[in-house]
């Protein structure tokens, strides 16, 4: 039986291996009925259920796993996407930015790589520093830049995707 509903959540599960702190239900939410017949309407998925205990040591092991056989560059660009730990990522993109070889300076680089990185409305913020980093140059080849290395990142990304489908087989 799987572990993981897919790579997606075995990355993310491994990356954050250790930040999401153990804790028990309170005692009245294991006794809570809803007004439905719960065991007709529940869905019951294809991945195992594990304790918080067995679960830390799974989500570690993955985490092993990915950084020991993912390319570096590529275990960066997973750990600056999807970790939730901020330090971790901060150094995760200054390792993507020695390692990306686009013609940029270091800050702005650094901005694109977490303007990729982010989601939502962080990102709205970001392209206006971008933006007002980048007024130097054309809005033309500030998006040129912005999508070579938005495609980089994306690469890496893939990559790392395909090498954890290898890597978690057994467990996804």
């Amino acid at each position: 039986m799987a572990i993981y509903r897919s790579e997606l959540s075995a990355i993310v599960c491994g990356v954050n291996a250790g930040m999401t702190p153990i804790v028990a239900i309170q005692s009245w939410q294991g006794q809570y009925k809803s007004g439905f017949v719960e065991d007709l309407t529940k869905k019951r998925g294809d991945t195992e259920k594990l304790n918080a205990i067995d679960k830390l040591a799974q989500d570690s092991i993955a985490r092993a796993r990915i950084k020991r056989n993912a390319k570096w560059e590529c275990f960066c660009a997973l750990v600056a996407k999807y970790s939730a730990d901020e330090a971790e990522r901060a150094n995760a993109v200054n390792e993507l930015v020695k390692l990306c070889d686009i013609k940029c300076t270091e800050e702005g680089k650094r901005l694109l790589i977490w303007l990729w990185a982010v989601e939502g409305k962080q990102r709205r913020g970001l392209i206006g520093q971008a933006l007002d980093l980048f007024s130097s140059i054309s809005e033309r080849t500030f998006f040129r830049r912005k999508k070579e290395i938005f495609n980089c990142l994306n690469n890496l990304e893939g990559l790392a995707i395909s090498e954890v489908k290898e890597v978690l087989g057994d467990v996804l």
